[in-house]
């Protein structure tokens, strides 16, 4: 269960850098509605003015508006960073699962337990037998097994704090993940290039009877 949806994850590296990018670089996606807002906003006033003004400027204007909404998605790459973040949220649905989730959080306790076990149990146990102290029996460990050593070392300073938050969060943010995942990430692009159209439609119907 586990290791198949690590691998789908870990394929997915490069669409979650490209994903990561929409809508502009460096720019956070929860900003987006409030971008949307704003253009909403502005094309509103923009209307207006067309409305009210005869001359040709607005419906220039307007155009010039309605060309960049259609092209500057495209331009942006939004629609291969939409279908990433599709092909982002299809691998990570399984880890963000109930049963993936609590079957990663059960492992990480179950390897806690079983080191734990090893430090207090079963490493004392041996040296009871070898006639070994504590020191002893540390030193024989690191020299003879010094690569599971290092995991073991490694696990208490920081690898089991990090595996225990990082199992918790698959958790903590399933429903989140969840909520996300409703986005419909393809159509996203068409959201912005749809309305284009209709202004460069507007505009241009605008233009012609300004003319005639």
């Amino acid at each position: 269960m586990l290791n198949p949806a690590t691998r789908a994850v870990l394929a997915q590296r490069k669409n979650f850098h490209d994903a990561d990018r929409f809508p502009v670089a460096n720019v956070p996606v929860n900003y987006g509605p409030y971008a949307l807002l704003v253009g909403g906003a502005l094309l509103v006033g923009v209307g207006v003015l067309l409305w009210r003004d005869r001359n040709s400027f607005p419906c220039l204007v307007v155009l010039a508006i309605g060309v960049g909404m259609v092209v500057g998605p495209v331009a942006l790459g939004w629609f291969h960073e939409t279908a990433a973040a599709e092909k982002v949220a299809e691998a990570a649905r399984s880890p963000f699962s109930a049963a993936v989730g609590n079957t990663v959080v059960d492992n990480i306790y179950g390897i806690d337990a079983a080191f734990v076990e090893m430090r207090q149990a079963m490493f004392p146990s041996i040296a009871r037998h070898l006639g070994l102290t504590s020191a002893q029996m540390d030193s024989t460990l690191h020299t003879d097994f010094p690569a599971t050593m290092r995991l073991l070392d490694a696990w208490d300073r920081q690898m089991h704090q990090a595996a225990r938050e990082l199992s918790l969060s698959q958790l903590r943010y399933a429903d989140e993940f969840h909520n996300a995942d409703a986005t419909p990430y393809r159509a996203l692009p068409w959201l912005v290039i749809a309305p284009g159209l209709v202004l460069v439609v507007a505009a241009a119907i605008g233009l012609r009877r300004r003319d005639v």
